[in-house]
């Protein structure tokens, strides 16, 4: 799995993401980070509007955090200009993400071969786990982005 780090990452080194996903922007906003390991975590504040009847963050919502991060991972690490399809995902909820929390979502791709890229992933608010994934995603032939978003990423100044 991905590490908790002991100190989070500061709210303010994250920028809003470049996304281009008409549900993701419905859903968001999605802020990242370019970490020194080389890798983008997400960040996520959880608003009104991400909460179910008890007032914390719907599963589904925290699904499409898992599922974005690693997402990116994938593209930023092995097909920066490849859409890649979700094979499976599973999903494991262990603390309830509150209004108003600024979540972290870490990813790591495990292994990849030609077709496929085999990704963890965890969402944390300091030092809380809220919840864990893992996911196969497929790396078709064809199938391109009308963008780099490895190079997008790499263009923003993080460390000035």
């Amino acid at each position: 799995m991905p590490e908790i780090k002991k100190k989070v990452t500061p709210r303010e080194t994250f920028q809003v993401f470049p996304s281009v996903s008409p549900y993701v922007k419905a859903n968001g906003p999605l802020y990242f980070n370019k970490t020194h390991e080389n890798s983008i975590e997400l960040g996520f504040l959880v608003q009104e509007k991400h909460t179910n009847l008890p007032g914390v963050c719907h599963g589904g919502v925290l699904v499409m955090l898992l599922d974005s991060a690693m997402a990116v991972e994938v593209i930023y690490k092995v097909a920066p200009k490849k859409i890649t399809p979700t094979i499976s995902l599973t999903c494991n909820f262990l603390h309830p993400a509150k209004l108003g929390q600024f979540l972290v979502i870490r990813s790591e791709v495990v292994r990849s071969t030609k077709r496929h890229a085999f990704v963890r992933c965890i969402i944390s608010h300091d030092e809380e786990l809220i919840a864990s994934a893992e996911a196969v995603y497929l790396l078709p032939e064809r199938n391109t982005l009308g963008f780099n978003l490895k190079k997008i990423i790499d263009e923003v100044s993080f460390y000035s």
